[in-house]
């Protein structure tokens, strides 16, 4: 946290750590207890997500599908329900599966694909930023709740 303040000065921090396997209140107090030690001057936001943040990109098929590069594509992606989205073993895998598929290319072209890369695209693109679907998980919430607080102040 010094060293991101130190190199990239900010009135507000944005701190990422997968709960995984560990109760998100604890993945909090451990990024609390570290900025409180590196004194930062910026406020800080946690962002924890159950598993993975990618599963949080899994609810806006036009945006999966632009970020493909096929945005008329018309292959079922089979995305899993929003409600479903915390509880996906491998958000990751499931992604890159669901861009492959959107991308809807041959097999040869398929192997040059880099959903890695394509996966940063999709939250640019989620239709007029409407995030209202993730507001059924509670990590997502408790990310939204801090930034509207921390703007209200």
């Amino acid at each position: 946290m010094r060293r991101a303040l130190d190199d990239y000065p900010c009135d507000i921090l944005f701190i990422h750590r997968d709960a995984e396997a560990a109760d998100p209140k604890d993945r909090e107090r451990e990024i609390r207890g570290a900025s409180d030690a590196c004194r930062p001057s910026a406020s800080v936001v946690t962002i924890i997500p159950v598993r993975m943040t990618e599963a949080w990109l899994l609810f806006d098929e036009r945006a999966i599908r632009v970020a493909a590069g096929n945005p008329r594509g018309a292959v079922e992606l089979d995305l899993p329900p929003p409600s479903r989205l915390e509880r996906l073993s491998d958000p990751k895998t499931v992604l890159f599966d669901v861009l492959r598929r959107a991308s809807e290319l041959p097999p040869q072209r398929l192997r040059r694909f880099q959903p890695e890369s394509r996966r940063h695209r999709i939250m640019e693109l989620v239709t007029e930023g409407n995030f209202a679907p993730l507001r059924q998980l509670e990590a997502f919430c408790r990310l939204e709740s801090q930034v509207e607080t921390l703007f209200a102040s």
